[in-house]
């Protein structure tokens, strides 16, 4: 119900595309995925790969999603009767201090560097939490994965396995 505030050029590009789709199609529905993980993708692979470097203090609050839950919803809503625009995100928003800690203790790794704001992507220094819970009501989706912690360790074992993010 938060209307969007977009603060940077990027986020401004993201709402205007949001609109131009739902003025051409009034009863479309826009899903606005937190951030992404799953295998082959998200904090543990940078981590993994020595490229993630932890911003400032770490204290921003992200919310995620697994790539698997995150089609289930996109099935869903395929199939569902649903319009406008929807958060999407597990029920666990956490800081990326947190969830870096998280990833290091799992993967026995060192933790990464802290570097200024201004030095990681624009995507990477504020805090994006989001309440996803509504459009999975309305569609009748429960998360596989309700928070990284279940969601990280999946990946990595489907990674394990040989399932990686095409």
């Amino acid at each position: 119900t938060t209307p969007a505030a977009p603060a940077t050029e990027l986020q401004r590009l993201r709402v205007d595309a949001e609109e131009t789709v739902r003025a051409a199609v009034p009863d479309a529905v826009v899903l606005r995925p937190a951030a992404i993980y799953g295998p082959g993708r998200g904090v543990h692979t940078m981590i993994r790969a020595g490229r993630y470097r932890l911003a400032g203090d770490g204290s921003n609050v992200v919310s995620r999603i697994h790539v698997d839950d995150l089609a289930s919803i996109v099935s869903a809503a395929i199939d569902g009767e649903v319009a406008g625009a929807w958060p999407v995100a597990d029920d666990h928003p956490a800081t990326a201090a947190e969830v870096t800690a998280f990833v290091c203790d799992l993967l026995d790794l060192p933790p990464p560097a802290r570097v200024a704001l201004d030095e990681v992507h624009e995507t990477m220094r504020f805090t994006r939490r989001v309440d996803g819970r509504a459009i999975r009501e309305r569609l009748g989706v429960a998360l596989r994965y309700p928070s990284y912690r279940e969601g990280i360790p999946a990946a990595i074992r489907q990674e394990a396995a040989g399932r990686a993010a095409s």
